[in-house]
């Protein structure tokens, strides 16, 4: 089994007893070796949702999460998404054992701000647009009056030249 795809013996619910809501007890309970997955999945988790948020931009709510340092990535914990904290710097240390993910949570920090960065200019565009939709129907509304009142007038004309 490789470090990525650790071996699954000993799982709860398909998931590795590691990988689960634990109290702080029953992680210091846990082998080292779990421990390490645990830590190493969970950054590694962490890291792969800030880059989505990169890409697809953030979800409603998501922004008041966004760990912008070190020690916010390790104290960020959502267990919906199995994303665990650890209390040991040396997990995320960006010279560490897992300078690769550190590099990959840098990059992927500098995606989510240029991400929070365009969506005030794209929310400037959508307003824009909206306001020129808004033109045109107006517009479109002022027209349709216009010829109601003439269907009006003729339909209301022949009848008083009728009496």
């Amino acid at each position: 089994m490789s470090e990525e795809f650790p071996d699954l013996t000993g799982t709860v619910d398909a998931f590795p007893v590691w990988d689960a809501d634990l109290s702080l007890g029953d992680v210091k309970r846990l082998r080292p070796a779990d421990k390490g997955l645990r830590a190493r999945s969970s950054l590694a988790r962490k890291i792969g949702l800030l880059e989505s948020w990169g890409r697809n931009g953030l979800p409603p709510g998501a922004e008041a999460s966004i760990p912008w340092d070190r020690a916010k990535l390790r104290r960020w914990r959502d267990p919906a998404r199995r994303l665990w904290a650890w209390v040991d710097p040396q997990v995320d240390m960006p010279k560490g054992r897992n300078a690769g993910l550190m590099d990959r949570f840098r990059l992927a920090l500098q995606a989510v701000q240029v991400r929070r960065k365009d969506r005030g200019s794209n929310l400037k565009r959508q307003v824009e647009a909206l306001k020129i939709t808004v033109e045109n129907l107006e517009r479109q509304n002022i027209s349709l009056l216009d010829q109601v009142r003439q269907l009006q007038k003729k339909v209301v004309a022949p009848r008083a030249t009728r009496s």
